[in-house]
Parts: C-alpha cells; structure tokens; sequence
C-alpha cells in the first residue's frame, strides 16, 4: 500500500470514529426524549396509542442498537422527530388515534 493510501485510510478511520460517537450521543438523546416524553404522558392524562407505537418503535430501536451503531443513530433520529410530532400525520392516516389505553 502506498503511503498516501495508508494515510487517506487512517483519516477515514477517524471520521468514521467521530460518526460513530456523534451517533452513540444522539441515540442516547432520543432514548431519554422517548423516555422522558412517554413517563410524563403517563402521569399526566395517559399514554395513548399513538405514544404507545412510538414507545415501541423505539423499544425495537434499541434493540438493534446493541449490535448494531446505525441504529443507534436511527434511534436517535426517531426519538428527535417523535419529539418534534413529524409522524403525527402517519399515525392518523393508518388510524391510530389517540385514545387513552394506559392511565396512571
């Protein structure tokens, strides 16, 4: 291998590590939002079924995370949109209203 080539190389390795920190950080963010956001629902008025797939599309999320660090990206993501109300529309189109289905 070449010089130049091994040091390309080596440079990819390292922004291939700061992605995968970056990602590590904001899986970790979204897990806390989804967390955070599902508790207070409870609590306060109950989880609806809405909040209840998107407690489960971030259960399974995390789930992959374990092996694998692009879904701890994806976790993060979702838990940032989720937050934000982006599946919202999703959600009503496919009929998951938001009915209370656990109430503290």
């Amino acid at each position: 291998m070449s010089r130049p080539l091994a040091k390309e190389i080596a440079n990819l390795d390292g922004a291939i590590g700061k992605f995968g920190k970056f990602g590590k950080r904001l899986g970790v963010v979204g897990a806390a939002l989804t967390a955070g956001s599902l508790t207070y629902k409870y609590f306060n008025g109950g989880i609806t079924r809405k909040d209840a797939l998107d407690g489960a599309i971030s259960g399974v999320l995390l789930l992959v995370t374990v092996t694998n660090p692009v879904g701890l990206i994806a976790l993060g993501a979702y838990g940032l949109l989720y937050s934000m109300g982006t599946f919202d529309g999703i959600k009503e189109h496919f009929g998951i209203d938001n009915k209370v289905i656990l109430k503290h």
